[in-house]
């Protein structure tokens, strides 16, 4: 991902303000200029259209993914790795909300084939990071032998992904980190095999 300067920075986290208050379908160009208080053509001096900004948005998402997932302690049971790096997600979602609308308008994404591989990319990056943390779980004998990693992470990045949408939904009037523990904490008891 390029480096973005401070001015590109500005237009992208009005871009989430936006499209946390008022939803993907009312993010245009003229709205940022407004949010912003400059005019359009100053935003096209920056990118070069909404699209672009769009996928400086997601790109910014995708490498936050990354440095979460680097940030998971090599150390000690991969099921407690498991545990800290959706800790640190839901923590993350919920110190910033805005996000959470912005991952879960992917819908949207659909129709621009750039953006929409971008958010394939975002979204089988959380599934292989599971996975990698399970097949490590797998070799430590903390889960059976006989379940597929990848079917257990496609399992538990649908239950946050509802989640997830269920809090914003909920305009984050509940404790995402609290109740994202306790289905993560369900999820282990169910696999945990050293119980």
């Amino acid at each position: 991902m390029p480096v973005l300067t401070s001015r590109q920075n500005e237009i992208i986290e009005a871009a989430i303000r936006i499209i946390s208050r008022k939803g993907i379908q009312e993010f245009t160009i003229r709205s940022l200029s407004r949010e912003l208080g400059i005019s359009e053509p100053a935003i096209y001096r920056h990118f070069e259209s909404k699209t672009d900004i769009l996928a400086a948005l997601l790109e910014f998402l995708h490498a936050d993914t990354i440095a979460t997932f680097d940030t998971v302690s090599g150390d000690g049971p991969a099921l407690a790795q498991l545990e800290q790096y959706f800790s640190l997600l839901f923590l993350r979602l919920q110190e910033r909300p805005a996000v959470a609308a912005v991952v879960f308008s992917d819908e949207v994404f659909l129709n621009e084939e750039r953006l929409a591989a971008t958010v394939r990319a975002l979204v089988e990056l959380t599934i292989d990071n599971t996975t990698r943390l399970l097949t490590h779980a797998k070799q430590n004998a903390e889960i059976p032998a006989d379940v597929d990693e990848y079917d257990l992470a496609t399992l538990l990045s649908g239950g946050v992904r509802l989640l997830v949408r269920r809090w914003h939904m909920d305009s984050g009037s509940w404790n995402l980190c609290e109740r994202g523990s306790r289905v993560i904490q369900t999820f282990i008891r169910l696999i945990d095999i050293r119980t």
